[in-house]
């Protein structure tokens, strides 16, 4: 016998039924699948309950072993958020005669003045890097 963990879920265009988990796992899934699974009927060897136990949707498990699998995906999935960034855009100066095609800042004429950053900002940038 199985257990749900928790997920939402909700009505697709077509019909189906589109499930996302806490870890932002999804799964979408008919919806005579998808009542038969959270009646517990569904077969606990077909393909789409292995997938449903595989993301997570479902446990045969102890439940703390699976919490500690959910969680552990969680931590996995948000961990760009510990981590910060690693990348870092400064626009030291607008004056430039480049152009170039990728670059969003709109330049200034190279003789033009007060347009670099000044000594001050740069450090407190290199400072917060």
């Amino acid at each position: 016998m199985y257990s749900l963990l928790p997920f939402q879920f909700a009505r697709t265009a077509n019909d189906d039924v589109l499930m996302v988990n806490e870890c932002g796992d999804y799964y979408f899934i008919d919806k005579i699948q998808f009542d038969l699974f959270i009646k517990h009927e569904i077969d606990e060897a077909s393909d789409i309950f292995l997938d449903l136990k595989s993301k997570l949707f479902a446990h045969q498990d102890a439940l703390e072993l699976s919490l500690q699998k959910l969680s552990a995906r969680y931590r996995t999935r948000k961990s760009f958020l510990r981590e910060f960034t690693s990348l870092h855009m400064m626009v030291i100066t607008l004056r430039c005669n480049q152009r170039c095609q990728y670059c969003q800042v709109s330049c200034a004429d190279q003789n033009a003045l007060s347009y670099d950053m000044n000594d001050d900002t740069a450090k407190k940038i290199v400072d917060g890097i």
